[in-house]
């Protein structure tokens, strides 16, 4: 009786422990995976997942690369267009250079031809300064008062076309408010009658021009000149 009694007891006891490793590893089953849809736990990640994440990581780094691109692209640009317009500017300033000389040049061959021309077919029209008009007015004279100079060869004497030229243009700057060299009557306006005779006392303060054939010219004063 004893015998079974503790048979039984043992069966009971073994039976209990199965039930208890059963429940245990239950427990242990709902701990990790648990026991509703929102408990579960996600299976671990495949080796695609992983790719799909560096791919993901390589557009981050492509994004980042056009970014910066993005970011010194208006620079770049900006540089570029200063660059340009320096060049611009600089190709500009040499054209203008360039035109400048040919222009100078262009206006020294005209120079020249217009030169050229007025001393080969007008020599007359050629102006000298004062000092050298001065110096060519001077006559040279021997002791008999013979003109021996060589640059005054022409008869000293006043044509009738010098005399004309001379009266009038003095007449007119007599009329223009011109002060007479001689001493006037009060009653005498007219300017013509001035002028005749500060010439005829060879006061005007003229010189006259003469052209020569060769193309030279002749400068005398009123005074050295006789009036016929």
């Amino acid at each position: 009786m004893d015998a079974n009694v503790f048979t039984n007891e043992i069966l009971d006891t073994e039976e209990m422990n199965e039930t208890e490793q059963k429940q245990k590893s239950q427990y242990v089953d709902d701990d990790l995976y648990g026991d509703s849809d929102e408990d579960t736990v996600p299976p671990p990640p495949d080796d695609n997942d992983n790719e799909d994440d560096v791919d993901i990581d390589m557009d981050d780094e492509d994004v980042g690369e056009l970014n910066e691109e993005e970011i010194f692209a208006p620079l770049n640009r900006t540089q570029t267009e200063n660059e340009n317009t320096n060049i611009a500017s600089n190709l500009i300033d040499n054209l203008s250079d360039d035109e400048d000389e040919d222009e100078d040049y262009l206006q020294k061959i005209d120079d020249d031809l217009h030169n050229h021309f007025l001393q080969s077919f007008h020599p007359e029209l050629l102006q000298h300064n004062y000092e050298e008009v001065a110096a060519l007015t001077k006559v040279t004279r021997n002791t008999e008062g013979i003109i021996i100079d060589p640059l005054h060869r022409t008869l000293p004497f006043i044509t009738r076309y010098e005399r004309a030229k001379i009266l009038g243009e003095r007449a007119s700057q007599l009329e223009a408010g011109a002060k007479p060299m001689v001493k006037v009557e009060p009653n005498v306006l007219d300017g013509y009658l001035i002028a005749l005779k500060e010439f005829e006392e060879k006061k005007i303060p003229f010189i006259v021009k003469r052209p020569l054939p060769n193309g030279s010219c002749e400068y005398w004063k009123l005074q050295d000149l006789e009036i016929i």
